[in-house]
């Protein structure tokens, strides 16, 4: 066949630079990719897990306990509102009443549960993300697909974020049937779904970023809850107070100015409570503050996502590329240096440096990755191993550069905010209790990995086989979790100690003013006499007998959850829903059984006095006012919920008894652990 009749074709060109990059911006290019095969795999091993169903039944239960609980409490109120021959009866018009006026408690206490529950479990779901494809060796599979680090992180994000608007949706009926009796808004419902999921997002991203280098997930999750409560809710709090004591507006007649309510922006927490007040209390010097703050808060929880998820992406993208033999070359090993022959003998020469003695010379060792012992350290033989491996556990792991200037920002931070305050009672009061809730937070998750991490590690089988008895393991990894909670203490410690010699503090702290300009002083209504507050040196030895023993219990409960699953991450929820239960959500319902009924209820004292961040403040309020002399401590009066002021030894006699109850209950929960980790062995 001839090609003479052939139409000529033209060359294909090659596509510009342009064209290439408005080709990726084509639906088509993204049809694949967004949510991609990540999200497809993730949300089918998510729904065939038997947790996921029962986490599911655990939270729609919690919300119809809400309910159930506040109903019959206004059916018993409202059935004594008249009596007559038959019994007490309430008009139907009284009784729809009470039902609007108990309808705004009811929406708001199921949206503070909504929003407290999912913000834990976001963070327990993103935790494992990564951690479990890097310790199952999946991570690396994904190097040989054309899938990318941001699709991986994508697809992670949106198969939990699914989940959780599945859980979100649960209390959609039971919030709309209890608008029907009115009192509630429209816009407080969007308001407070839009703040839940968008906090939901923050917790998941961030709990996926920590969980891209973390070994166990246990740890991601706990690292997690804390940076969000200091995202959220910590930096804001301590720029409300920091301003507030600086312009001379704290405590001042007529509560706050308006411009606090944008410091509270970027702190979802904060705007839940501008709508809360808005909601039950109309006539609060809150009004209308959580109407303007809301839209502006989404937005900056939006644009901290993104940042999140960029980083994430990024950081992601390396690891991968260091499993891939793509990271960082090592640095060689440095030969060792030749020694220096003494003066009249002949110089030996250096042997070759071979690769067996490069691997063996000090210079290439590196901590141990199996125990994460520090290099140098060592026991005596007979010494208890398990213990001595977990007091060697870091809390955090952090370099030493980190650590650093981790320790320099605390320190001149606190000093900022001493010499900001003049050293207040307040400002002791309010670091205390952080540092209490600090210690608590971490109590909950320190042990919840030591039965559950060995399993994750395919190492509680060689524990098991050892010498070793059950309730020896059990306990010395409870003693070791405890002592490993020594900096926290060694903070809080340290800070009541500076109250305790708060003026020769306050003289050096003074000197700041010589270099401040006159006009910033008198603006901030500062006292050149200032010498800081006074407190009694009985401030420690009570914090630490009110503190000591409910740590001690979260972190004998831990251990008990970890023997409970295998999962490190189900562990730390567990726990820290146990502390939530035990000292938020019961004085929670107590005090809507209060406000509903208007009487007070006996338990007050069983609920709130073995509280541990009523216990550990009641001592604070009244040692850190007045230092007085030794014999005025025996006239000191006690503040507790439901009494008229305890004595000094009525008061150690309430800790003394609280502790043994907990320290009792720390006792059981490491039986029933050294049971169950029995019968495990056994099977």
């Amino acid at each position: 066949m001839s090609d003479a009749g052939a139409i000529p074709v033209a060359p294909l060109r090659e596509a510009t630079w342009l064209r290439r990059q408005v080709a990726k911006l084509r639906p088509r290019a993204w049809m694949g990719r967004v949510p991609g095969p990540v999200f497809q795999k993730e949300v089918w091993s998510i729904n065939k897990r038997l947790s996921t169903s029962w986490l599911r039944l655990a939270y729609g239960a919690t919300l119809l306990g809400i309910v159930a609980l506040t109903f019959i409490t206004i059916y018993f109120e409202a059935q004594g509102s008249r009596y007559t021959p038959y019994g007490y009866r309430s008009s139907t018009a009284a009784t729809l009443q009470q039902y609007q006026s108990v309808a705004p408690v009811i929406t708001v206490t199921i949206a503070w549960t909504q929003f407290v529950l999912l913000a834990l479990v976001a963070c327990a779901l993103g935790a494992p993300a990564i951690s479990d494809e890097r310790r199952g060796g999946t991570l690396g599979t994904l190097l040989s697909t054309p899938v990318t680090a941001w699709q991986i992180i994508l697809g992670k994000l949106l198969s939990r974020m699914l989940e959780l608007t599945i859980l979100m949706l649960l209390s959609a009926p039971l919030l709309l049937a209890i608008r029907a009796f009115g009192g509630v808004p429209g816009w407080y419902i969007l308001a407070v779904y839009a703040l839940t999921f968008m906090t939901a997002l923050v917790g998941t991203q961030l709990a996926i970023f920590l969980s891209i280098k973390s070994k166990r997930s246990g740890g991601a999750f706990m690292t997690a809850v804390t940076v969000q409560g200091a995202l959220l809710v910590g930096i804001p709090l301590l720029v409300f107070v920091v301003l507030m004591m600086a312009t001379g507006l704290m405590g001042a007649a007529g509560g706050p100015p308006a411009w606090v309510q944008w410091i509270f922006v970027p702190s979802s927490p904060g705007v839940m409570l501008f709508l809360s007040t808005e909601v039950m209390a109309p006539d609060a010097p809150f009004t209308n503050w959580g109407s303007r703050t809301w839209i502006p808060c989404v937005f900056s929880l939006l644009g901290l996502w993104f940042l999140l998820f960029m980083i994430s992406s990024l950081r992601l993208r390396s690891v991968m590329m260091s499993d891939a033999g793509g990271g960082r070359v090592s640095k060689p090993v440095k030969a060792p240096k030749p020694v220096v022959a003494p003066k009249g003998s002949a110089a030996t020469p250096a042997a070759p440096l071979t690769t067996q003695d490069a691997a063996e010379s000090p210079q290439s060792k590196t901590k141990r990755r199996a125990s994460r012992v520090r290099e140098g350290l060592s026991r005596v033989v007979g010494d208890p191993a398990v213990l001595w491996r977990e007091r060697e556990l870091r809390l955090m792991k952090m370099g030493p550069w980190t650590r650093g200037i981790a320790a320099t920002i605390l320190v001149l931070g606190v000093l900022a905010l001493y010499w900001i305050a003049m050293m207040h009672q307040a400002v002791a009061i309010t670091v205390a209790m952080v540092g209490v809730f600090g210690i608590l937070l971490n109590a909950a998750g320190v042990n919840a990995s030591s039965i559950a991490g060995e399993r994750e590690g395919r190492t509680l089988d060689v524990l098991l086989t050892s010498p070793l008895s059950s309730a020896d393991l059990v306990r010395q990894k409870f003693l070791g979790g405890f002592l490993r909670l020594w900096p926290l203490w060694a903070i809080v410690v340290v800070h009541l100690l500076a109250f305790n010699f708060s003026y020769p503090i306050a003289l050096v702290l003074r000197q700041i003013d010589l270099f401040i300009p006159a006009t910033w002083q008198v603006n901030w209504g500062r006292d050149l006499n200032w010498t800081g507050a006074y407190s009694s040196i009985w401030t420690i030895p009570m914090f630490v007998a009110a503190l000591a023993p409910p740590v001690a219990m979260l972190c004998a409960s831990g251990v008990f959850f970890s023997t409970l699953t295998r999962k490190t991450t189900r562990a730390s929820v567990f726990n820290l829903l146990l502390a939530l239960a035990l000292w938020v959500a019961a004085p929670a319902f107590l005090g809507i059984t209060m406000s509903i009924t208007g009487e007070i209820d006996p338990l007050i004292v069983g609920v709130l006095w073995p509280n541990p961040f009523v216990l550990s403040s009641a001592p604070l309020v009244e040692l850190i006012q007045d230092r007085g002399s030794v014999t005025s401590m025996l006239d000191y009066d006690f503040g507790m919920p439901e009494s008229s002021g305890l004595s000094l030894f009525q008061m150690w006699f309430v800790l003394i008894i609280v502790g043994a109850l907990y320290l009792g209950a720390a006792a059981a929960f490491l039986r029933l652990a050294a049971a169950r980790l029995r019968k495990n062995a056994g099977a």
